[in-house]
Formats: C-alpha cells, sequence, structure tokens
C-alpha cells in the first residue's frame, strides 16, 4: 500500500497535467519566396490595425493581407530594411529612402 507522501505527490503531480496540457505553441506557418513573390531575405515586420503584414524585404515593401502577397518596390530598387506601421501610416527605411 502506498504512503501517504507517495499519494500527495501523485495527486499533486496530477492536478497540474490538465494545466500543462492546455499551454499549446501557436501555429507558425512558413512562407517560401516563390509564394510571396519577392527576395529570400526579409529585414523587418510590421503589424497593422487592420491586421494586415508589412515585412521590409530585399526586392520591396511586402504586404500580407491574410490570403495573399504584394510587394511595392522603392523607386531607386534598393534593400527595404526598416518597416513600422503608426496607426494608418507605414514607415518604411531604404538606402537614401525613408518614407511612408
Amino acid at each position: 500500500m502506498a504512503s501517504p507522501v507517495t499519494r500527495l505527490i501523485l495527486i499533486f503531480l496530477l492536478s497540474f497535467s490538465g494545466v500543462t496540457m492546455g499551454q499549446e505553441l501557436p501555429p507558425v506557418i512558413n512562407f517560401d519566396p516563390i509564394e510571396y513573390g519577392a527576395g529570400n531575405q526579409n529585414w523587418m515586420i510590421s503589424q497593422g490595425e487592420d491586421k494586415k503584414i508589412y515585412v521590409a524585404n530585399g526586392l520591396g515593401l511586402l504586404e500580407y493581407t491574410g490570403t495573399s502577397w504584394n510587394l511595392y518596390p522603392v523607386p531607386n530598387k534598393t534593400i527595404v530594411r526598416s518597416v513600422k506601421v503608426v496607426e494608418d501610416k507605414i514607415f518604411t527605411g531604404a538606402y537614401m529612402e525613408l518614407g511612408y
């Protein structure tokens, strides 16, 4: 017969099993450069209030709507290295380029 201490430890461990099973990892989706139609190097990511995701990419600014990708190249065709969404403006930075 199990001792009271062993029973107490078993009850203690079983009480946490339900809590730990509820801690799942969020789904992670990897996108291939062929899918989003741009370069293979992404520098920065920002999400807008409209839930769109903006990515600073080697070929320009990428916008992901949840279903499709749009590429917006910068005028001098340089690498976009930074992007930040502030309220309804999308700020981007590239070599000799800064704007929204």
